[in-house]
Formats: C-alpha cells, sequence, structure tokens
C-alpha cells in the first residue's frame, strides 16, 4: 500500500486511472481535500513524497474530477465532473490545465448547456488541440445526451497594425496562460526568435506591440502552458 487516503486534506475516493511519468505518479480524488471538492496529487512510485498540486474549490475553479489527467511536456490536463461557472452562474464542470509541481492552475473552458455538461471522461491530445465527451446537454435541449468537444490551445490573431514604427498583435487567448511574442524573417530558416518575454493573459483578448524590424517579417503567438 502506497498511500491511505485520509478525506482531509489529502482528498478521497479516487476513481480514475493514475498516470506514470518517470517515478511520479500523478491521480485525482473525487472528493475530500482541504475544501471538500477533490484533489490533485502526486506521489513517487515508491510511495514517497505524496503531494497535493491543487484542492477544488468548487466555484469558479471546478470540483469533483472523475477522469485521469493527460500530460503534455510539464503540463497536466483534466476535466471536473462540476463547478466551475458559466453565463447563468450554474457549474457544470470545467476543463483545466496545471503544471506538474502544483503552479499555474489554469481554466480553459467551463461548460454550459449546448456546448455540454459533466465531463466524466478523461482527454486526449493531437496536435494543439485536446479532445473529450461531456456527459450531458448539447444542442438537443432541454434534454441533452451529450457532446464531443475539442479545445484548441493555438491563440488566434485577430488584428494586426503596423504603425509608427510598431507592429501590434490581437489575439484570443485564456486566462492566465502564458503566450510568447515571436518574429522570424525566413520561413525557410529554422527558428523563431523571442520578442520579449511571456504575456500572462488577464483577458480572453490580449494585444502585444513591439518595434517592426526594417525588413518584412512573420509574426505569431505561441501558447505556453
Amino acid at each position: 500500500m502506497l498511500k491511505s487516503f485520509t478525506n482531509n486534506p489529502d482528498g478521497a475516493n479516487p476513481q480514475a486511472g493514475l498516470l506514470l511519468s518517470g517515478s511520479t505518479l500523478y491521480g485525482t480524488t473525487y472528493g475530500g481535500g482541504s475544501k471538500g471538492y477533490g484533489t490533485i496529487f502526486a506521489i513517487n512510485t515508491n510511495g514517497s513524497g505524496f503531494t497535493v498540486l491543487k484542492n477544488f474549490t468548487n466555484s469558479p475553479d471546478g470540483a469533483n474530477p472523475e477522469a485521469g489527467l493527460l500530460l503534455s511536456g510539464s503540463t497536466l490536463y483534466g476535466t471536473t465532473y462540476g463547478g466551475g461557472a458559466n453565463a447563468s452562474g450554474i457549474g457544470v464542470g470545467m476543463v483545466f490545465a496545471i503544471n506538474t509541481n502544483g503552479t499555474g492552475f489554469t481554466v480553459l473552458k467551463y461548460f454550459g448547456f449546448t456546448d455540454g455538461q459533466h465531463p466524466m471522461a478523461g482527454l486526449i491530445s493531437s496536435g494543439d488541440a485536446l479532445y473529450g465527451t461531456a456527459y450531458a446537454a448539447g444542442n438537443n435541449l432541454p434534454t441533452g445526451y451529450g457532446v464531443v468537444f475539442k479545445i484548441s490551445l493555438t491563440p488566434k490573431i485577430q488584428t494586426t497594425i503596423v504603425a509608427g514604427g510598431q507592429i501590434s498583435l490581437g489575439w484570443t487567448a485564456i486566462l492566465n496562460s502564458n503566450y510568447q511574442f515571436q518574429y522570424t524573417t525566413n520561413l525557410t530558416q529554422a527558428g523563431w526568435i523571442n520578442a520579449g518575454n511571456p504575456i500572462a493573459a488577464t483577458n480572453a483578448t490580449m494585444s502585444v506591440s513591439f518595434p517592426a524590424p526594417d525588413q518584412q517579417g512573420f509574426y505569431r503567438v505561441v501558447y505556453q502552458p
């Protein structure tokens, strides 16, 4: 036995499988933790080093994760069955990201009605997108029988302005996520150049301005989990 849960502060009733990375196991508990709405945890394969990475608080960050986690780089992705918030103020689950050290918790998606409710299964990834299912709701309201969804992690450029020796880009953003502005003058050569430091998104739409180079260039904003 590597770990016996005690409800508070470490969680209770794990329902999902574990994720193994190196010698570390990552998992979720449906309930328990400091707020009673479940946890994300890490533990070494020898039973040492148990750590609570996240205590869910129901609103605004979700409650009762039923599914396991997905790892990409140093970022864990997952879902909660309940909690969060939507336009009607009712929490019916969400999709989140968190670093493996417990920092950088970010809500990627709040579920509502036509876009689904109560994700119960895990996520899969392909390229820059996450895919999953939600147990209920969807366009077939008022009953709703669930949905399949896709979340793109690539920012979408909305505005491009070049004026006064500056280039400004505006893009869609995920709150609290980091984005890096980059440029290159030759797409046939490998390597993009970072301009400035990563920017933490404080709104659903963000913008950045930097001095434009003397020659024609190519610009992009990259999501950095």
